[in-house]
Parts: C-alpha cells; sequence; structure tokens
C-alpha cells in the first residue's frame, strides 16, 4: 500500500522540514502515523535546503522521542545539502 501522506511527503511538496518529536500524538499524518508508531520512530523530514519543491527529501528517524534538537537538525540540514550537490554532480536529478 503506498503512503500518500507523511513528514517526507510534506518536505518535499512544500520544499521545508517536518519534524514529529513524538508521534504519540501526531495527527498530522493519518496514515503514516500508526505505522510508524508501531516501529517507535520520531521522524525528521528535510528536502535539500534552499531548492523549494524538489520532489525529494531526506528522511531521519530516531526509536527515542525528542531526539532531534537544534544541533541535530543543522547537522542533518549540513548532510541534505551534501546528498544533493553529490546527486546533481552525478548528473541526478
Amino acid at each position: 500500500m503506498r503512503l500518500v501522506n507523511g513528514p517526507c511527503v510534506d518536505a518535499s511538496i512544500e520544499g521545508r522540514w517536518f519534524h514529529a518529536q513524538s508521534l504519540e500524538e501526531e495527527t498530522r499524518w493519518p496514515a503514516f502515523t500508526p505505522r510508524a508508531r508501531a516501529l517507535g520512530s520520531a521522524p525528521y523530514s528535510l528536502p535539500p535546503p534552499g531548492r523549494g519543491p524538489t520532489g525529494g527529501a531526506l528522511n531521519i528517524y530516531s526509536r527515542t522521542a525528542a531526539a532531534f534538537g537544534a544541533k541535530e537538525q543543522e547537522l542533518a540540514s549540513v548532510f541534505a545539502t551534501e546528498a544533493s550537490n553529490i546527486l546533481s554532480d552525478a548528473g541526478c536529478k
């Protein structure tokens, strides 16, 4: 079954990051959340920074609630930028 909502979908369409500290009371993604909650994950999804809607996003999951603070979010942004640069240099669009 294909999910039509979730933080990754929203990040890729809206061109901004989406984060859930915990999925226990999350209501934004009704198809995604119960499945992700079953795995005990807290998602952080972000598009390649500065590129707006891209059709893609980097997804990072934690089995621990509140795992992605400001420092971790900044590191994820750096990683997403570098990954985007590598894919661009390789001719991926």
